[in-house]
């Protein structure tokens, strides 16, 4: 079975890695892995850690830097620059990258002399390079945007932010909206007609914790011709004995909700991680969903729960290349 993951922080692991001096992490340490388990293609997003966010903007190019001289060493690996790449008959044997972006504080810190010109430099610039996803915030709340776990500070979209979604709109890139607070939520939703993805958010129905969707949010996510990512992290999956089972609750209640072709996966895996210093706690798992290994008991839990083989194929892959596939081609249509 063919496995699309719509959220992956390797390029953290990358960049770790890079830094202790090694090369070719990728390659020796995910790429067999993902193979393995029937991995074609991954969201991989530049994500600024906690632990650096006095100075975003100098971590981020830090990321930029080593995660694109890696992907470079891995012949196995091809960033998507075009809808060519995304064509799994000539590109079977190679793990596609689509390169994001997890929280832009650090645009504030790029050059130019308003926060406009300063989105409009950045946008232009990381066009150049692949990116073409973004979520405007992690857990804080910065110039564009709020996220959630900053709810004193709940703003939603500033003036900046809604230039932002006009500017990334008007290139077609992915707009995410895993991570924001419902003020900016509702605000992205209003300010675009363009697909939405909520690349690794679960039900709060099933899970109720500020990262996972509400019914109606669910809702307007396929509005909008969206898609939506279960998120494999245990705190969103239950709060007591987090399990693959309970994770494929939150897959069943959303495709019972707004069909199953607004569903995909979206892991948010973090097993790799373990024993660095990210700002932050991380060692809860949910149980045999740890990692990409978990994957094939996955498939087997998602046939046992009813959805048909072709069902289990949207989920799996399906329905996130087509949306992958769509948004590239409007971009190479620009």
């Amino acid at each position: 079975m063919h496995i699309i993951d719509l959220h992956s922080d390797i390029i953290t692991d990358i960049a770790f890695r890079r830094e202790k001096g090694e090369t070719r992490v990728f390659e020796k340490y995910h790429l067999p892995q993902l193979k393995e388990n029937g991995v074609i293609g991954l969201i991989c997003v530049f994500w600024v850690e906690p632990l650096f966010r006095e100075n975003p903007i100098r971590r981020f190019r830090q990321l930029l830097k080593y995660a694109l001289d890696d992907f470079k060493e891995c012949s196995e690996a091809e960033i998507v620059t075009s809808a060519a790449n995304l064509d799994l008959s000539k590109n079977s044997s190679k793990v596609f990258i689509y390169l994001g972006l997890e929280g832009l504080s650090f645009m504030e810190d790029w050059d130019g002399s308003s926060d406009t010109e300063k989105i409009s430099r950045a946008v232009d610039e990381l066009d150049q390079l692949h990116i073409r996803h973004s979520i405007f915030a992690w857990n804080e709340a910065n110039f564009l945007a709020t996220g959630t776990g900053c709810q004193a500070h709940s703003r939603g979209l500033t003036n900046s932010g809604e230039f932002a979604v006009e500017k990334m709109q008007n290139k077609d890139w992915i707009i995410d909206v895993s991570h924001l607070d419902e003020p900016s939520f509702w605000d992205i939703a209003a300010k675009t007609n363009a697909p939405l993805i909520a690349s690794h958010s679960n039900a709060k129905r099933i899970c109720d914790h500020e990262r996972n969707l509400t019914d109606d949010q669910i809702k307007e996510i396929a509005r909008h011709n969206g898609l939506i990512g279960g998120n494999a992290h245990a705190e969103f999956v239950a709060d007591h004995k987090p399990s693959l089972e309970k994770y494929v609750d939150h897959l069943v209640y959303m495709a019972d909700l707004v069909g199953v072709n607004h569903i995909g996966l979206g892991f948010d895996f973090t097993d790799y991680l373990k024993g660095y210093n990210l700002g932050f706690n991380n060692e809860q798992v949910t149980t045999n969903l740890e990692s990409v290994a978990g994957i094939p008991l996955l498939v087997d839990e998602l046939r046992r729960r009813g959805f048909t083989t072709a069902e289990v194929e949207q989920i799996c892959w399906k329905n996130a290349l087509k949306f992958l596939q769509d948004r590239v081609q409007s971009q190479d249509n620009k």
